[in-house]
């Protein structure tokens, strides 16, 4: 069986790992990685595969809407005898469904939820919906997402639910801190600078509670469109001594091993790998209930949901984690256990196989 993943995407972030996750450990088929490319340009997300000894193909394109892709994709696939494509965003699914019509092999889509940042992005989502529609299998990955999907005019029965997978051989054995209750607290919030992943909640909520706080500070990583009106935010409440703004990191384990805890304050979620990276740290998490968090986190065990879009809410649960250090070091090992029992990627790749093959042999 062979497999074509594509993915338009010019970075690596957690779409890009969940994909490179499936080519390490999925080893009952042939996969290869397609990404959209511009000419003189690279592709950090198939660098990295083919680090990793994962055949890529760069599909190159001139500009958006190039709709020479569709013969470019239909040659990939002759050339190495596809038998599923598998896709990723919305602009590998539309550009992806006529190459598989018109090669006539299946194809699934993988659905991780979606951004609204500007008008255009609202009008590819929109285009999405109808793409979606007419792809013969969806997967989601929570039962939010499915919700979500079947919203969007989806068959209920062409969705499956895969939940994200972690790479256990990262995860740190040990999770003691070692730390006295005299030193700060660190906590970190880690994701795109952008309006759904609710930054601003954050800071209104530690503004609340500025001088109700152990000694501590915020630590944020990330970049993007919001930047600017965070820090204008940080300085309006008075924040320059609680909140860092710490840039873009590809790699967070190291963060999350020395972290105290981690702040996810999302507008919307599907099913973040972040929280599975920092529980894999065993790194307790205090979360809005958005998306398949709920799913993930059982609130007071293995971390703290938060109403949505409520600071006030948030600024009570950061109290209450960081009021008992005990205990927030316990939500970080019960998430490590959660981890390890629900979200590996041996797990998640018996599924796919069961999943993929029930596809390939349907008329």
């Amino acid at each position: 069986m062979n497999i074509l993943h594509l993915r338009s995407s010019e970075f690596y972030g957690g779409p890009e790992r969940a994909i490179l996750g499936q080519c390490k450990f999925y080893k009952k088929a042939r996969l290869i990685c397609a990404s959209f490319v511009r000419p003189g340009t690279q592709s950090d997300f198939l660098a990295r595969c083919a680090e990793t000894g994962v055949k890529t193909v760069p599909i190159t394109e001139s500009f958006t809407g190039d709709f020479r892709v569709i013969g470019r994709l239909i040659d990939t696939m002759k050339a190495d005898k596809i038998d599923l494509l598998v896709s990723h965003d919305y602009k590998a699914n539309f550009f992806g469904r006529y190459a598989a019509r018109r090669y006539s092999i299946k194809q699934v889509a993988h659905f991780r939820g979606r951004t609204t940042e500007d008008k255009k992005v609202l009008l590819y989502n929109k285009l999405d919906n109808y793409v979606l529609r007419n792809i013969p299998h969806v997967l989601v990955v929570s039962e939010k997402s499915r919700e979500i999907v079947a919203a969007m005019g989806v068959d209920p029965e062409k969705i499956t639910v895969v939940p994200n997978g972690f790479d256990l051989s990262k995860a740190a054995a040990d999770g003691e801190r070692n730390k006295s209750d005299n030193e700060p607290i660190v906590m970190v919030a880690a994701g795109r600078f952008s309006s759904e992943k609710g930054y601003d909640i954050l800071i209104e909520a530690l503004a609340l509670i500025k001088n109700k706080l152990p000694a501590c500070r915020v630590d944020l990583y990330g970049e993007g469109p919001e930047e600017q009106n965070l820090r204008s935010l940080v300085d309006r409440h008075g924040l320059a001594d609680h909140v860092r703004f710490c840039g873009f990191v590809p790699d967070l384990l190291p963060i999350f091993r020395e972290a105290d805890l981690m702040l996810l304050p999302s507008r919307s979620e599907g099913m973040p790998n972040v929280v599975l990276e920092a529980w894999s740290q065993h790194l307790g998490v205090v979360a809005a209930a958005v998306g398949g968090l709920p799913e993930m986190i059982e609130h007071g065990q293995n971390g703290l949901l938060v109403k949505p879009e409520d600071s006030r809410d948030l600024a009570d649960k950061i109290i209450e984690a960081t009021t008992d250090r005990s205990r927030m070091y316990e939500y970080g090992h019960l998430g490590y256990e959660t981890l390890v029992e629900n979200y590996s990627f041996e797990r998640q790749a018996v599924l796919l196989d069961q999943i993929y093959r029930r596809i390939l042999s349907t008329e």
